[in-house]
């Protein structure tokens, strides 16, 4: 005689579902609150005044930070004057900035005029 043998079913695992969900991250502030301005000079000698305070800084490519600042704009008055031979050059530049942000004053060339 033969023996049959006798085929179990295969065991079935239930898995509970996840409970829980994906959240997307928060929106990205910026890592500081303070703003970058670039100060540019034909003359790495030239003295620069921020809001008529003598900066230290020398060089013709400068970077300054502002304190930190709440949302919004805000404008500093950066003045630069260097020596071009006998002559003293003395040119200002009103410059807006926002947290977060770089502006750049570049005094290597003449202001361009308002808009009138």
């Amino acid at each position: 005689m033969r023996r049959r043998s006798i085929t179990r079913p295969p065991s079935v695992t239930y898995v509970q579902p996840a409970t829980y969900y994906y959240a997307p991250p928060a929106p990205v502030t910026p890592i500081s609150q303070s703003a970058s301005i670039r100060v540019l000079v034909p003359d790495a000698k030239a003295k620069v005044w921020f809001d008529g305070t003598l900066t230290k800084q020398t060089g013709t490519d400068r970077n300054f930070h502002t304190p930190e600042l709440a949302a919004g704009t805000y404008t500093y008055r950066i003045r630069a004057a260097w020596g071009e031979g006998a002559a003293e050059t003395i040119q200002e530049r009103v410059v807006s900035v926002q947290p977060g942000q770089t502006s750049i004053a570049d005094f290597r060339s003449e202001p361009v005029p308002a808009p009138k």
